[in-house]
């Protein structure tokens, strides 16, 4: 899949521009957009409701989605297309070899 390639890459990318390497490798990160098709699911609206009274100290119930059910919506996606990305940070060449 084309989005997962280009983020990866990025990944790649940002780690090795935060290293200080004498010989780095390709250090390129990019710039990816994409069309997403889903849905967003959420909780009803009682919950909801009752989540947003809820003060910072009080125990979290896990009646909504993700990590401990924390969280009131999620996204679920059915498709990715018109992957697209464009080269955002490059080291030029020059730098990376020796003088």
């Amino acid at each position: 899949m084309q989005l997962m390639h280009y983020l990866a890459l990025s990944a790649k990318g940002k780690a090795c521009a935060d290293e200080a390497l004498a010989f780095p490798p390709d250090c390129t990160t990019y710039r990816v957009a994409a069309t997403f098709t889903g849905r967003v699911d959420g909780v009803s609206n009682q919950i909801h409701e009752t989540h947003r009274k809820r003060s910072s100290a009080d125990q979290i119930d896990g009646k909504g989605f993700g990590h401990m059910g924390m969280f009131d919506a999620q996204l679920v996606v059915q498709s990715v297309e018109n992957v697209g990305a464009v080269a955002e940070f490059e080291i030029p060449e020059s730098a990376s070899k020796p003088q």
